[in-house]
């Protein structure tokens, strides 16, 4: 057997052999899902506010509007609340401190953290207009709401809701409130679709431009004035020296 028939050296056949491998489909295959793999185990970025929350809050931005424990805002909150889980929102609960704040009313300045989600804050005024000619009249409640990230106003926009209800002395209590309770859920109704149609319109990007530095971890705070300068000490008195 000659030198020719015995084959290319093995270094030749062995680089050969791994060209061909290399070559293959199922070599191919196997790295671009090795690629795949090392891409879902890198971390996703997270962003900067999420959308899929909100905080709804009450606060009286006039001396006319009820109070939050008012049987129609009490009814108002509970509608905003169950309308935006309805539409695929978290609705968080507020801590007692932001409640506090809230409670103050129009003299307190709130401020919210930028990744904290969305926060509606609401007002409610309610009216009952006597039909003429007729023993009724027409219960209306308007919510009038902002929400919020951060400090940036994304939605400002009202609802309004309005009952018919009986005013005969025997019932006129009972009616007046069941009517501001009903007109106060249409509110909460047509103020829930305004507001989440044109949170849905707002892009992840959009509302991540407006918040740049997350990391904040404060719910609320109140402005206060800053404190009085404190009075400058008297100088220490100089012990005399005692003559031997």
């Amino acid at each position: 057997m000659t030198e020719h028939d015995k084959g290319p050296p093995r270094g030749l056949a062995r680089r050969g052999a791994l060209a061909l491998v290399a070559a293959s489909p199922f070599v191919r295959g196997t790295g671009t899902l090795a690629a795949l793999g090392a891409a879902v185990a890198m971390p996703a970025a997270q962003a900067a506010v999420p959308t899929d929350r909100i905080t709804v809050l009450y606060r009286r931005e006039s001396d006319k509007a009820p109070g939050r424990l008012d049987p129609a805002v009490q009814a108002a909150t509970l509608a905003l609340e169950s309308e935006m889980i309805n539409r695929g929102l978290k609705v968080l609960q507020p801590t007692a401190e932001l409640y506090a704040l809230m409670d103050k009313g129009q003299a307190v300045v709130v401020t919210f953290a930028e990744d904290a989600g969305f926060s509606m804050v609401f007002s409610a005024y309610r009216d009952l207009r006597p039909s003429p000619g007729q023993d009724g009249g027409v219960a209306e409640v308007r919510l009038q709401a902002r929400v919020f990230v951060g400090r940036h106003v994304l939605v400002a926009d009202e609802g309004r809701g309005q009952m018919y209800t009986r005013l005969d002395p025997e019932t006129r209590e009972f009616g007046e409130r069941r009517a501001m309770e009903l007109a106060a859920r249409r509110a909460a109704a047509d103020l829930s679709t305004k507001a989440v149609q044109r949170l849905r319109a707002l892009s992840q990007a959009d509302i991540d431009a407006l918040v740049p530095r997350p990391g904040s971890t404060t719910t609320g705070s109140e402005l206060a004035p800053p404190p009085a300068a404190a009075p400058t000490p008297a100088p220490m008195p100089v012990p005399m020296p005692v003559p031997m």
